[in-house]
């Protein structure tokens, strides 16, 4: 077992790490019904009380979660290496539960990386993603902590679910000790929390996960940190570099390996300017294509006769 907490928040979190095969950390699950648990023989259930799903409704998960949020790393031990937070950023349930546990864990000061899953199939899934997103946002404010958020656009379901799987698997290297060199706690505590070792405030930065190869950063984006993630210790990063940057030696001879993890500043502001686009766009759409309704008279039980 590798020295990593998983929290699996709401539906989508709790499917996405089901289908990890052989996930070798403790992996915590936590929703607001008993649908996505059925199938689970673990001892790490939370399950939040009087509630049978949230509907997509984040407000009622709130009011149901705020009070016992904390009990969560209380029961539920967090890694003093790395702590991962999976949901979906769209829906009711873990939108809120996935923040509120990221909270704790940053009051707490552990290692946290999140993964947020987005959906823009509906308006209520876009309005949810934008306040899910703006809640860390202002949870990184609130606490003057940086928080590290891997954003996965769904696609389709299938590639969403690959995308979190591998993001999940990556990360598990930077906390296992018996495949890598040159790497340890301290080195992802600083990529993490990059205010503390480069002259950027706390903030909410999106990591980006990508080969090592030349890139050229979007438009008002600052990469602020980095990791390597190599198997050849001759192997630099490529331009652009980054502010601060930690290598890990790779020692698994079964696998060639030549990543980066990349932490950007700025980018969570054109996520947001996009969704709140396509939020207007319907808008606009909406005014223009107005219906008709019609008039109708029942008697007192409602029926036209």
């Amino acid at each position: 077992m590798l020295d990593i907490t998983c929290y699996a928040c709401g539906g989508t979190g709790i499917n996405i790490v089901k289908k990890i095969n052989n996930l070798k950390a403790e992996v915590v699950f936590i929703d607001t019904s008993v649908s996505n648990l059925k199938s689970l023989k673990s001892p790490n259930i939370f399950m939040i009380d009087d509630m049978d799903g949230a509907g997509k409704h984040r407000g009622t998960t709130y009011d149901n979660f705020k009070d016992v949020s904390d009990d969560v790393i209380i029961k539920f031990k967090p890694s003093d290496s790395l702590n991962i937070v999976i949901s979906s950023l769209s829906g009711g349930s873990g939108s809120v539960i996935a923040p509120m546990i990221t909270k704790s864990l940053l009051d707490a000061g552990k290692n946290t990386i999140v993964i947020g899953i987005n959906s823009k199939h509906s308006v209520i899934e876009l309005n949810n993603t934008i306040k899910t997103l703006k809640t860390y946002k202002s949870i990184s404010d609130l606490t003057g902590k940086s928080i590290c958020l891997a954003y996965v656009e769904n696609t389709t379901r299938e590639e969403a679910d690959d995308r979190s799987t591998w993001i999940i698997n990556l990360l598990s290297i930077l906390a296992n000790k018996d495949i890598t060199e040159e790497f340890d706690t301290s080195d992802l505590s600083n990529f993490i929390n990059f205010d503390k070792t480069t002259d950027n405030k706390a903030n909410v930065c999106i990591l980006n996960i990508s080969d090592n190869v030349p890139i050229i950063p979007k438009k008002n984006t600052n990469i602020v940190s980095s990791i390597l993630i190599t198997s050849d210790r001759n192997n630099g990063i490529h331009p652009v570099i980054p502010e601060y940057l930690s290598t890990c030696i790779f020692t698994d001879e079964s696998t060639k390996i030549n990543v980066r993890l990349d932490n950007v500043l700025g980018e969570l502001s054109s996520i947001l300017e996009d969704l709140e686009k396509q939020i207007k766009d319907y808008q606009d759409n909406k005014k223009v294509n107005k219906f008709k309704d019609i008039a109708v008279e029942g008697n007192s039980d409602g029926v036209v006769l």
